[in-house]
Protein backbone atom coordinates (compact mmCIF):
# COMPACT_ATOMS: atom_id res chain seq x y z
CA UNK A 1 0.00 0.00 0.00
CA UNK A 2 0.98 3.69 -0.79
CA UNK A 3 1.41 6.28 1.96
CA UNK A 4 -0.81 9.19 1.92
CA UNK A 5 0.29 12.26 0.66
CA UNK A 6 1.01 15.05 2.91
CA UNK A 7 -1.48 17.25 1.34
CA UNK A 8 -4.00 14.54 1.38
CA UNK A 9 -3.71 13.66 5.20
CA UNK A 10 -3.84 17.35 6.14
CA UNK A 11 -7.28 17.69 3.94
CA UNK A 12 -8.58 15.09 5.91
CA UNK A 13 -7.37 16.04 9.42
CA UNK A 14 -8.14 19.53 8.53
CA UNK A 15 -11.78 20.31 9.33
CA UNK A 16 -11.35 23.36 7.80
CA UNK A 17 -10.31 22.42 4.41
CA UNK A 18 -12.61 22.95 1.46
CA UNK A 19 -14.60 19.66 1.27
CA UNK A 20 -14.03 17.47 -1.51
CA UNK A 21 -17.22 17.15 -3.00
CA UNK A 22 -17.27 20.39 -5.27
CA UNK A 23 -14.48 18.31 -6.77
CA UNK A 24 -15.81 15.36 -6.79
CA UNK A 25 -18.92 17.04 -8.60
CA UNK A 26 -16.67 18.47 -11.41
CA UNK A 27 -15.00 15.53 -12.51
CA UNK A 28 -18.66 13.45 -12.24
CA UNK A 29 -20.06 16.19 -14.63
CA UNK A 30 -17.48 16.40 -16.74
CA UNK A 31 -17.21 12.50 -17.17
CA UNK A 32 -21.05 12.80 -17.93
CA UNK A 33 -20.44 15.41 -20.48
CA UNK A 34 -18.11 13.65 -22.29
CA UNK A 35 -20.42 10.41 -22.48
CA UNK A 36 -23.80 11.42 -22.65
CA UNK A 37 -23.66 14.89 -24.32
CA UNK A 38 -23.54 14.16 -27.83
CA UNK A 39 -26.83 12.41 -27.45
CA UNK A 40 -29.05 13.92 -25.27
CA UNK A 41 -30.41 17.62 -25.00
CA UNK A 42 -30.99 17.43 -20.65
CA UNK A 43 -29.43 15.33 -17.89
CA UNK A 44 -30.72 15.31 -14.90
CA UNK A 45 -28.31 14.21 -11.65
CA UNK A 46 -30.55 13.55 -9.00
CA UNK A 47 -29.77 12.13 -5.50
CA UNK A 48 -31.51 8.66 -4.81
CA UNK A 49 -32.37 9.85 -1.45
CA UNK A 50 -32.68 12.98 -0.94
CA UNK A 51 -34.35 13.83 -4.81
CA UNK A 52 -32.24 16.87 -5.35
CA UNK A 53 -31.23 17.56 -8.68
CA UNK A 54 -28.95 19.53 -11.23
CA UNK A 55 -30.57 20.10 -14.47
CA UNK A 56 -27.40 20.12 -17.04
CA UNK A 57 -27.97 21.20 -20.53
CA UNK A 58 -26.20 20.14 -23.65
CA UNK A 59 -24.29 21.15 -26.49
CA UNK A 60 -23.52 18.16 -28.56
CA UNK A 61 -21.36 19.36 -30.87
CA UNK A 62 -18.99 20.37 -28.20
CA UNK A 63 -19.44 17.38 -25.62
CA UNK A 64 -20.32 19.94 -23.09
CA UNK A 65 -22.66 19.92 -20.00
CA UNK A 66 -23.66 23.52 -18.62
CA UNK A 67 -25.55 23.73 -15.37
CA UNK A 68 -28.91 25.08 -15.65
CA UNK A 69 -30.99 24.97 -13.09
CA UNK A 70 -31.07 22.98 -9.80
CA UNK A 71 -33.79 21.85 -6.92
CA UNK A 72 -34.52 19.61 -3.85
CA UNK A 73 -37.16 17.81 -5.27
CA UNK A 74 -36.71 16.02 -8.46
CA UNK A 75 -39.38 14.24 -8.51
CA UNK A 76 -42.10 16.62 -6.92
CA UNK A 77 -41.31 19.16 -9.32
CA UNK A 78 -41.53 16.30 -12.47
CA UNK A 79 -44.93 15.82 -11.28
CA UNK A 80 -46.35 18.95 -10.71
CA UNK A 81 -45.20 20.19 -14.51
CA UNK A 82 -46.87 17.10 -15.87
CA UNK A 83 -49.98 18.38 -16.87
CA UNK A 84 -48.79 21.51 -18.80
CA UNK A 85 -45.66 19.69 -20.44
CA UNK A 86 -47.13 16.65 -21.98
CA UNK A 87 -49.29 15.17 -23.78
CA UNK A 88 -52.36 14.30 -22.17
CA UNK A 89 -52.50 10.54 -23.60
CA UNK A 90 -49.08 10.04 -21.91
CA UNK A 91 -49.39 11.81 -18.64
CA UNK A 92 -50.40 8.96 -16.44
CA UNK A 93 -48.20 6.46 -17.71
CA UNK A 94 -45.08 9.33 -17.28
CA UNK A 95 -46.14 10.10 -13.95
CA UNK A 96 -45.90 5.91 -12.96
CA UNK A 97 -42.71 5.74 -14.57
CA UNK A 98 -41.37 8.91 -12.90
CA UNK A 99 -41.76 7.55 -9.73
CA UNK A 100 -38.76 7.06 -7.11
CA UNK A 101 -39.33 4.13 -5.18
CA UNK A 102 -40.54 2.08 -8.86
CA UNK A 103 -37.43 3.49 -10.23
CA UNK A 104 -35.17 1.82 -7.35
CA UNK A 105 -37.36 -1.17 -7.81
CA UNK A 106 -36.66 -1.47 -11.24
CA UNK A 107 -33.69 -1.13 -11.49
CA UNK A 108 -32.58 -3.49 -9.55
CA UNK A 109 -33.06 -5.77 -12.77
CA UNK A 110 -32.25 -3.42 -15.72
CA UNK A 111 -29.60 -1.63 -16.15
CA UNK A 112 -31.66 1.10 -18.02
CA UNK A 113 -34.74 2.13 -18.50
CA UNK A 114 -36.66 4.36 -21.09
CA UNK A 115 -39.68 5.74 -22.00
CA UNK A 116 -40.92 7.39 -24.73
CA UNK A 117 -43.78 10.29 -24.71
CA UNK A 118 -44.70 13.22 -26.45
CA UNK A 119 -43.46 16.92 -24.85
CA UNK A 120 -45.89 20.01 -25.95
CA UNK A 121 -43.52 22.67 -27.03
CA UNK A 122 -43.97 25.96 -28.86
CA UNK A 123 -47.60 27.00 -30.42
CA UNK A 124 -48.68 23.17 -28.89
CA UNK A 125 -46.44 21.32 -31.35
CA UNK A 126 -45.85 18.02 -30.34
CA UNK A 127 -42.64 16.67 -29.84
CA UNK A 128 -41.69 12.94 -29.57
CA UNK A 129 -38.96 12.62 -26.45
CA UNK A 130 -37.45 9.78 -25.15
CA UNK A 131 -36.42 9.21 -21.31
CA UNK A 132 -33.58 7.27 -20.13
CA UNK A 133 -32.63 6.44 -16.49
CA UNK A 134 -29.65 4.60 -15.17
CA UNK A 135 -27.76 4.28 -11.75
CA UNK A 136 -24.32 6.73 -11.45
CA UNK A 137 -21.43 3.91 -10.89
CA UNK A 138 -21.50 4.24 -7.05
CA UNK A 139 -25.32 3.81 -7.28
CA UNK A 140 -26.19 7.10 -5.26
CA UNK A 141 -27.25 9.29 -8.24
CA UNK A 142 -30.23 8.36 -10.46
CA UNK A 143 -28.63 9.89 -14.25
CA UNK A 144 -31.72 10.99 -16.37
CA UNK A 145 -31.38 11.76 -19.94
CA UNK A 146 -33.76 13.63 -22.20
CA UNK A 147 -33.68 12.91 -25.39
CA UNK A 148 -35.44 15.06 -28.59
CA UNK A 149 -36.33 12.35 -31.03
CA UNK A 150 -38.98 14.16 -32.99
CA UNK A 151 -36.87 13.95 -36.43
CA UNK A 152 -36.14 10.49 -35.77
CA UNK A 153 -39.43 9.37 -35.21
CA UNK A 154 -41.29 11.36 -37.64
CA UNK A 155 -38.82 9.82 -40.51
CA UNK A 156 -39.55 6.35 -39.19
CA UNK A 157 -43.42 7.13 -39.68
CA UNK A 158 -42.90 8.63 -43.14
CA UNK A 159 -40.57 5.03 -44.11
CA UNK A 160 -43.97 2.96 -42.90
CA UNK A 161 -46.21 5.08 -44.59
CA UNK A 162 -43.80 4.25 -47.54
CA UNK A 163 -43.63 1.22 -46.94
CA UNK A 164 -47.54 1.20 -46.56
CA UNK A 165 -48.07 2.39 -49.85
CA UNK A 166 -45.93 0.38 -51.39
CA UNK A 167 -47.36 -2.73 -50.27
CA UNK A 168 -50.57 -1.16 -50.78
CA UNK A 169 -49.35 -0.71 -54.67
CA UNK A 170 -48.51 -4.39 -55.07
CA UNK A 171 -52.09 -5.97 -53.86
CA UNK A 172 -53.65 -3.72 -56.28
CA UNK A 173 -54.60 -4.06 -59.85
CA UNK A 174 -53.61 -1.48 -62.48
CA UNK A 175 -55.78 -0.94 -64.49
CA UNK A 176 -58.82 -1.33 -62.35
CA UNK A 177 -57.53 -0.02 -58.84
CA UNK A 178 -59.38 -3.22 -57.71
CA UNK A 179 -57.25 -5.65 -55.52
CA UNK A 180 -55.43 -8.10 -57.40
CA UNK A 181 -54.33 -11.49 -57.34
CA UNK A 182 -51.25 -11.36 -55.09
CA UNK A 183 -53.83 -9.63 -52.68
CA UNK A 184 -56.79 -12.55 -53.28
CA UNK A 185 -53.99 -15.18 -52.55
CA UNK A 186 -53.40 -13.73 -49.10
CA UNK A 187 -56.53 -13.45 -48.90
CA UNK A 188 -57.92 -17.09 -49.58
CA UNK A 189 -55.26 -18.47 -46.86
CA UNK A 190 -57.47 -16.22 -44.20
CA UNK A 191 -60.91 -17.13 -45.64
CA UNK A 192 -59.65 -21.15 -45.13
CA UNK A 193 -58.85 -20.38 -41.59
CA UNK A 194 -62.40 -18.66 -41.26
CA UNK A 195 -63.89 -22.14 -42.89
CA UNK A 196 -62.13 -24.62 -40.54
CA UNK A 197 -63.07 -22.68 -37.07
CA UNK A 198 -66.08 -22.23 -38.16
CA UNK A 199 -65.78 -18.58 -37.45
CA UNK A 200 -68.77 -16.73 -39.06
CA UNK A 201 -70.56 -16.61 -42.30
CA UNK A 202 -69.43 -15.29 -45.69
CA UNK A 203 -69.93 -15.31 -49.39
CA UNK A 204 -67.69 -16.06 -52.37
CA UNK A 205 -68.89 -14.70 -55.51
CA UNK A 206 -67.39 -15.04 -59.09
CA UNK A 207 -67.97 -13.44 -62.40
CA UNK A 208 -66.09 -13.12 -65.57
CA UNK A 209 -66.84 -10.60 -68.36
CA UNK A 210 -68.13 -11.99 -71.67
CA UNK A 211 -67.22 -11.08 -74.99
CA UNK A 212 -63.66 -9.54 -73.56
CA UNK A 213 -61.46 -11.73 -76.53
CA UNK A 214 -63.53 -10.28 -78.89
CA UNK A 215 -63.50 -6.73 -78.43
CA UNK A 216 -59.96 -6.95 -77.92
CA UNK A 217 -59.75 -9.01 -81.57
CA UNK A 218 -62.15 -6.32 -83.23
CA UNK A 219 -61.45 -2.75 -81.59
CA UNK A 220 -58.59 -3.29 -80.17
CA UNK A 221 -56.99 -3.73 -76.70
CA UNK A 222 -57.93 -0.02 -75.56
CA UNK A 223 -61.45 -0.87 -76.00
CA UNK A 224 -61.27 -3.83 -74.24
CA UNK A 225 -59.08 -2.06 -71.02
CA UNK A 226 -62.27 0.33 -70.99
CA UNK A 227 -64.81 -2.68 -70.95
CA UNK A 228 -62.76 -4.27 -68.25
CA UNK A 229 -63.15 -1.25 -66.50
CA UNK A 230 -67.01 -0.47 -67.17
CA UNK A 231 -67.63 -4.44 -65.76
CA UNK A 232 -65.44 -3.66 -62.84
CA UNK A 233 -67.19 -0.13 -62.12
CA UNK A 234 -70.76 -2.25 -62.27
CA UNK A 235 -69.81 -5.50 -59.73
CA UNK A 236 -68.34 -2.08 -57.89
CA UNK A 237 -71.35 -0.37 -56.99
CA UNK A 238 -73.43 -3.16 -56.49
CA UNK A 239 -71.30 -4.97 -53.58
CA UNK A 240 -69.86 -1.68 -52.33
CA UNK A 241 -69.52 -3.00 -49.30
CA UNK A 242 -67.13 -5.82 -49.58
CA UNK A 243 -64.07 -6.11 -51.17
CA UNK A 244 -63.33 -6.53 -54.92
CA UNK A 245 -60.34 -8.56 -56.60
CA UNK A 246 -59.42 -9.03 -60.31
CA UNK A 247 -57.93 -12.47 -60.20
CA UNK A 248 -57.83 -12.64 -64.02
CA UNK A 249 -58.10 -10.95 -67.13
CA UNK A 250 -61.79 -11.31 -67.22
CA UNK A 251 -61.97 -12.45 -63.68
CA UNK A 252 -63.92 -10.85 -60.69
CA UNK A 253 -63.63 -12.34 -57.18
CA UNK A 254 -65.74 -10.85 -54.60
CA UNK A 255 -66.04 -11.49 -50.67
CA UNK A 256 -69.82 -11.22 -49.36
CA UNK A 257 -69.80 -10.43 -45.99
CA UNK A 258 -72.29 -8.48 -42.90
CA UNK A 259 -74.90 -6.65 -44.81
CA UNK A 260 -73.85 -7.73 -48.40
CA UNK A 261 -73.69 -11.38 -47.42
CA UNK A 262 -77.41 -10.53 -45.81
CA UNK A 263 -78.61 -9.35 -48.71
CA UNK A 264 -77.38 -11.65 -51.23
CA UNK A 265 -79.64 -12.75 -53.17
CA UNK A 266 -81.24 -8.73 -53.75
CA UNK A 267 -77.20 -8.12 -55.15
CA UNK A 268 -77.06 -10.89 -57.08
CA UNK A 269 -80.63 -9.91 -59.14
CA UNK A 270 -79.95 -6.75 -59.45
CA UNK A 271 -76.49 -8.02 -60.72
CA UNK A 272 -78.09 -10.10 -63.47
CA UNK A 273 -80.74 -7.47 -64.47
CA UNK A 274 -78.28 -5.16 -64.76
CA UNK A 275 -76.74 -7.29 -67.18
CA UNK A 276 -79.98 -8.54 -69.00
CA UNK A 277 -80.33 -4.59 -69.48
CA UNK A 278 -77.10 -3.90 -70.56
CA UNK A 279 -77.23 -6.81 -73.67
CA UNK A 280 -80.92 -5.86 -74.38
CA UNK A 281 -79.26 -1.76 -75.20
CA UNK A 282 -76.30 -3.30 -77.23
CA UNK A 283 -74.02 -1.70 -74.65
Amino acid sequence: MCADSPEKQSRMNDPASPPVSSEANAVTYTQIAESLASHFDLIFYVDCKTSAYVELSTRKKAGELKVQDQGEDFFASVQRNLDELIDAEDRERLRLFLDRDQLISRLENARRLTEDYRMIVGGGKKQYTRMSVTYSSDRSHFIICIENRDKDVRREQEHLAALSIANELARRDELTHTKNSTAWREVEKELQRQVLENSGPFGILIADINGLKMINDTEGHKAGDEYIKACCLLVCRIFHHSPVFRIGGDEFTVILRDQDFESRDHLLSLLRSQVEKNIRRGS
